[in-house]
């Protein structure tokens, strides 16, 4: 079943599975989205919408069912009526497409400087 929504958001990152035909988008509300790539004509049917980051993803790869996400949380600020701000995550999240109502794995990562 597709799913069917009238909001919009900002595609931030875009990967494709040649193994399952599938198109995976990392958007500005910190969700993946999964269109069936197979469509023809630019009819491309969601298929499953996952909230990954508390703010936007950053990044998408795609490798056999395993997707990966880089992305942003966000805090307040000292004061509370502050309005909220976006900081990089310090995971990398992990999906496996056959099991997405479980959740993403949280894998550390230290960045390129290692700390």
């Amino acid at each position: 079943s597709s799913i069917n929504s009238s909001e919009s958001c900002c595609i931030t990152d875009i990967a494709t599975s040649h193994e399952t035909g599938n198109i995976v988008a990392g958007c500005s509300d910190g969700t993946i989205r999964i269109f069936d790539g197979s469509w023809r004509g630019g009819n491309y049917m969601e298929c499953a919408r996952v909230k990954a980051h508390g703010g936007g993803v950053a990044n998408v790869a795609v490798s056999g069912n395993l997707i990966c996400t880089t992305g942003y949380s966000s805090r307040s600020g000292y004061n509370s009526s502050k309005s909220l701000y976006a900081f990089p995550d310090e995971h990398v999240l992990i999906f496996d497409i056959r099991y997405l109502g479980r959740g993403g794995i949280a894998h550390p990562f230290s960045g390129l400087n290692g700390g």
